[in-house]
């Protein structure tokens, strides 16, 4: 049976745009000695003009500075340029604890394309580098609600 996953859907009457965000996939992993948990999910804002789509990431860890995620690699060996959106640290118990979170601008023909083996890729910062997968039936069925081309 197919897998589907939730996605958001909200219109901002401002600014007439739609936005849609998929659901967080969770993932875990010990990179480089350093215990991590790891989000990845799709989203697109679309207008009168245009669809924008990207993949949204947040790492957490612990550490004693901010990995700074510079760029992505799929398992292909393509390289993606990634763009910091927001990043935070707690250092209340001790141990700092360090979340980054980035996006990776891409396009639907990019999406389409990896309907049948989904997203694998690894970012990659000056301080460490985290595996991600996002599995072909989220990414089927996030394309299956966001229309395709423009609003009318």
């Amino acid at each position: 049976f197919p897998v589907t996953i939730g996605v958001e859907i909200e219109y901002d009457k401002f600014t007439k745009e739609t936005h849609y965000k998929g659901a967080d996939h969770v993932v875990g992993a010990v990179v480089d000695d350093n215990v991590r948990g790891a989000a990845i999910r799709l989203v697109a804002t679309q207008n009168a003009t245009e669809t924008g789509y990207a993949l949204n990431i947040w790492t957490s860890y612990v550490a004693k500075r901010y990995i700074d995620y510079s760029s992505a690699v799929d398992i292909s060996g393509a390289r993606w340029p990634v763009y910091a959106n927001d990043r935070d640290v707690d250092c209340s118990g001790g141990a700092c604890q360090f979340t980054e979170q980035v996006l990776i601008a891409v396009e639907r023909k990019e999406i389409e394309a990896r309907q049948d083996t989904g997203f694998h890729l690894r970012l990659e910062g000056a301080r460490g580098r985290q595996e991600l997968e996002l599995p072909a039936a989220y990414v089927k069925s996030f394309l299956a609600k966001v229309p395709d081309g423009i609003l009318k």
